[in-house]
Formats: structure tokens, C-alpha cells, sequence
């Protein structure tokens, strides 16, 4: 996609999180800092005339300097990006995020030097290994649920929220009183931040009872809150449902005599992983985002066994990408709003499907045509049959709903295959 006022969208994300976040809205700033970092890309690749099929590693470059920018999380941030949309089908894409996001990741650390995380206490329950794998997946069948349960609310949300006959503003007033009396009550749960559910693990022995209700409070605000379209993210908020579900877990497992309540910041920070592995369905990002955003390297293990399980669990019950369910719903619900056919554009890369193909002989999914070919910047006549050289460049038209299932089908047919 391409922005032709990139300040103006940069300017209007930014202002637009700063009030999301600053009115106590339960959303994450990864939500507009992702989008602020693909149009840099955007506008980078379009400020050095980039060849279109190299526009995407740049514009994956600023997304995930984005994520790690939010999360202080280079690694992870970096592998969100290329294991959500790339797929790690592209050595370029891979390097350029990587190094994009290790960089923003470093100066966010420099900026922003205090680990709020630091204050959780992990140790690891003193039973058995078998034992333990029990544990694991028992929190794993309990996360899973959760997760499907997260991605249906979110989802019923913004239905309830679209099709509500009541005006735009009236919404919001509705909204804003629900956030201040949540935050007139517990005024650390409101504004996307972590602080509540920090403040209730270093507790001794919370209530679990209390816990319970606190996990279907954040799910409800969160939700309600993603619904309004207000730029932000879901993934802080969501990790925090994640971990008072660890917490709310680890109570049971102590009033059960199983564990001790040491393990309560153990389990609550396996809780974060395993939540978002079973909304975002993004398993290696989830192994290593908790323990290089929190600095508990020690929870890597249990995060990497409850994930597998977890992922496992949610592909068994149906559980569908968040990214693919709230695209599918924009396109739906959105139908007048978008035009049914869209384009994408691919650059022709030596030993390639696409390279020495005649572009009226291709074998495209059904539905998607050759609408323009370039070469050497210059749009070539259709009169006649063309064979795709090397840095071609294609214009492909498709319908806009089969975009998201289609687009890593045919980035793959113009790569390097050899």
C-alpha cells in the first residue's frame, strides 16, 4: 500500500495512541508504533525509488522496529513481523527486519532503562519433572479455552460495536464512563499497562477469587476498548489477561497443595506467553517475547513446553489467527467501504516460478490477473506476449477478500527458488 502524506498519517497514529492510552483505554502502544514504523518504511522505500518487489523488506523493517521500539523487545519483535507475514520465505526481509528491530530495540532500552518486571520473583515449583509436565498442560488445556475465548469476545466486540444503531458519540460517552469507573476503582488497570497484575504477583497470597473477576474485567474492557477502532493494540492488554490467568492458575494449584506460592511470578509470566501464543497463534514470537521483555531468561524452558502445547491445543479447537479474523471481519462488515478487487505488486527474482514465463500463460489462482508490467521502470504494451525477465516488475489485480490467504502464495511464486 502506498500513503501519499506519510507525515500526515505518522502525526494523526501518534496523537491518536497518545489519546487512546492517556484517556485510560485498555490498549497497548504496539498498536500505532507498528503502523507509525511500516510507513517509515514506506516512506523510505518511496523516497529511494526501491524496486517494488524490495519495498516489503523495508516496510517489515519499520514494523517490526515498531513492535521492538513498544516492547524493548528486538528478537522477538523482529520474528513477530517475519513469522506473522513473511513467513521466513525471504533471506532480505529476515536480515532487514532483524537489524531494524535490534536497533530500535537498543535505543528503547536507552531511553526507557528501568525493567518494570524486575520486582516478579521466579522460581520454578520443587516438584517432580513428570509432575510438572502435568502442570504444563493443564495450564495449557486452561489457556487455550481462554485464548478462543479472548478472540470470540474481541471479534463479538466489534460486531455489537459496528452495528449498534446508537450514534458515534454516544458510544464513546458509554466508553469513557466505563473507563473511569474502572479507574476510579482500580486505577492501575486502566491505560494498557502491566502495573496491576505486577502489583498482584509480588503479593504474598492474593485473593483467588478477586483474581478471577480481574480476568474477566481486563477481557471485557480490552475487548470493548479494541472495538472503538481508537488506535491501539491488543498484545499488552492481552498478555495482561494472560498473566493474572498464570496467577489465577497458580492459586488454584496452591489451594490444591500442588504447588507452593513462590511460584506464583513463574507461572504468571508462563500465563503471558502462552495467551498470546493461543490468540496470535505465533508460536516462536510467544517462546521469546516474555523472557527478553521481562529480563526472566530463567522461564525460557517452561514458556517453550506450555507454547508447544498451547499451540497444539488451539490448532485442535479450532482456533483461528487473530491478524486473519479481524481482516476477514474488515473485509466483510466493510464491504462498501473497500472495493472488491485490489492490487499487489511483485518484483520477478532470478530462478523464480515468474522468470521466463510468458505472462498470459501463468498459472495464477483463480480470480487474480497480470494487470500491468513494468521493466526498467516502463510499462510495457499488452499488445503482444511478454516473457517476465529477472527485476520485472507485475501489477497483479484480486479480489480484496482473498488478499490475506493469498499474498504469501504469490510473493513465493516471484522468489529465488533455487
Amino acid at each position: 500500500m502506498k500513503y501519499d502524506r506519510i507525515f500526515n498519517h505518522l502525526f494523526v497514529k501518534f496523537i491518536g495512541g497518545v489519546a487512546s492510552i492517556g484517556v485510560g483505554l485498555s490498549l497497548g502502544r504496539e498498536g500505532p508504533s507498528v503502523q507509525m514504523g511500516s510507513f517509515v518504511g514506506n516512506w523510505a522505500a518511496s523516497k529511494f525509488k526501491v524496486r517494488i518487489g524490495e519495498q516489503r523488506h523495508l516496510i517489515a523493517a519499520g514494523a517490526g522496529a515498531g513492535v521492538a521500539a513498544a516492547f524493548t523487545a528486538p528478537l522477538a519483535s523482529s520474528i513477530l513481523v517475519i513469522e506473522s507475514l513473511e513467513k521466513f520465505n525471504a533471506a532480505k526481509t529476515t536480515i532487514s527486519t532483524l537489524l531494524a528491530g535490534a536497533t530500535a530495540g537498543i535505543l528503547a532500552q536507552l531511553f526507557v532503562p528501568n525493567n518494570i518486571y524486575d520486582s516478579i520473583i521466579v522460581a520454578a515449583p520443587d516438584v517432580s519433572f513428570e509432575k510438572l509436565l502435568l502442570i504444563f498442560f493443564a495450564m495449557s488445556i486452561f489457556m487455550s479455552i481462554l485464548g478462543k475465548g479472548f478472540s470470540h469476545l474481541l471479534l463479538y466486540s466489534k460486531k455489537i460495536f459496528q452495528r449498534s444503531s446508537t450514534s458515534i458519540y454516544e458510544r464513546l460517552a458509554y466508553l469513557t464512563l466505563l473507563t473511569w469507573s474502572i479507574g476510579f476503582v482500580y486505577p492501575t488497570v486502566i491505560g494498557g499497562d502491566q502495573n496491576f497484575m505486577i502489583q498482584e504477583t509480588a503479593q504474598a497470597n492474593p485473593n483467588i477469587y478477586f483474581i478471577g473477576f480481574m480476568v474477566l474485567l481486563m477481557m471485557v474492557f480490552t475487548t470493548v476498548s479494541a472495538a472503538t477502532y481508537f488506535p491501539g493494540g491488543v498484545f499488552l492488554p492481552m498478555m495482561t489477561v494472560g498473566g493474572l490467568a498464570g496467577n489465577f492458575f497458580t492459586l488454584a494449584l496452591i489451594k490444591l497443595g500442588i504447588v507452593s506460592a513462590d511460584s506464583l511470578g513463574y507461572f504468571t509470566l508462563i500465563g503471558m506467553s502462552a495467551c498470546f501464543i493461543s490468540v496470535v497463534r505465533t508460536p516462536l514470537t510467544g517462546f521469546i517475547l516474555i523472557s527478553e521483555m521481562t529480563g526472566h531468561y530463567d522461564v525460557f524452558f517452561a514458556t517453550l513446553i506450555v507454547g508447544i502445547f498451547t499451540y497444539y491445543i488451539t490448532e485442535l479447537i479450532g482456533v483461528v489467527p487473530m491478524n486473519k479474523k479481524l481482516y476477514d471481519f474488515m473485509i466483510n462488515e466493510n464491504a462498501s467501504k473497500y472495493p472488491p478487487r485490489t492490487t499487489m505488486d511483485l518484483q520477478v527474482n532470478s530462478n523464480s516460478y515468474l522468470e521466463g514465463k510468458d505472462h498470459n500463460t501463468l498459472k495464477l489462482p483463480n480470480g487474480c490477473i497480470v494487470l500491468e508490467v513494468y521493466r526498467n521502470n516502463e510499462k510495457i504494451d499488452f499488445n503482444s506476449n511478454i516473457t517476465l525477465e529477472k527485476n520485472d516488475q507485475i501489477v497483479l489485480e484480486l479480489d480484496s477478500a482473498d488478499l490475506e490467504k493469498l499474498h504469501l502464495p504469490l510473493v513465493s511464486m516471484s522468489l529465488d527458488n533455487s
